[in-house]
């Protein structure tokens, strides 16, 4: 179907206020809340006039497992302090026990948002860890999550509306597009998520 929300996406633009922050462009509109735990609470999508977010509380924005435990983002980090960018801040995260701290960057251009991650050691002991960023959960494109379609970058590409739990491995001499998608067919309109890795270290794309 076509677009029901054809108006043009408006200008780029970040509005840090109290314990929020508020970020516009390319289509989406993000609220974080800063205080404390850094967590996504809105995400908003202009063309289809949809909240995707239908549950905030399973984004953990990074999942971090040593061992046999998990650590979420918006779990276990505490938020420390936020400084402010163009069009975006910088969130320091710390967690005390393995000693980690992530200095999550948050933006938003005409393409939509950007999110960036650096996680250091901040103690004396290595710790060996796994790393899933960024860690989205819980959205929806569509009224009913139901009829969304998705499109995974396996072989020729899955669009498919059953559900399903897909994992690949992308690095070490194989490649796929590092873009994968929800959509709605009815709304003519959804979210894409483009990974911006030029490195090609071994990581999984999962959905």
């Amino acid at each position: 179907a076509p677009c029901a929300h054809p108006a043009p996406p408006k200008p780029p633009s970040c509005v840090i206020q109290g314990a929020h922050a508020t970020l516009q462009g390319g289509g989406l509109r993000a609220v974080f809340q800063t205080e404390g735990r850094l967590r996504l609470a809105s995400l908003r999508n202009e063309y289809a006039g949809t909240e995707m977010l239908l549950s905030p509380e399973d984004v953990l924005l990074l999942l971090v497992e040593v061992g046999e435990k998990r650590y979420g983002g918006s779990r276990d980090f505490t938020c420390e302090r936020i400084r402010p960018l163009d069009n975006g801040f910088v969130a320091t995260l710390t967690l005390p026990e393995p000693a980690l701290r992530a200095e999550v960057t948050v933006s938003v251009d005409d393409e939509g948002l950007r999110l960036g991650m650096e996680l250091a050691n901040a103690g004396n002991a290595p710790v060996d860890f796994k790393l899933a960023f960024p860690h989205l959960a819980g959205l929806a494109i569509s009224d009913e999550p139901a009829n969304d379609y998705y499109f995974f970058p396996s072989g020729g590409g899955i669009i498919a509306d059953r559900p399903a739990i897909i994992r690949r491995g992308y690095g070490d001499y194989e490649a796929l597009y590092q873009v994968m998608d929800i959509f709605s067919p009815a709304k003519g309109a959804g979210l894409y998520m483009r990974a911006d890795d030029d490195e090609g270290w071994h990581k999984v794309l999962a959905l």
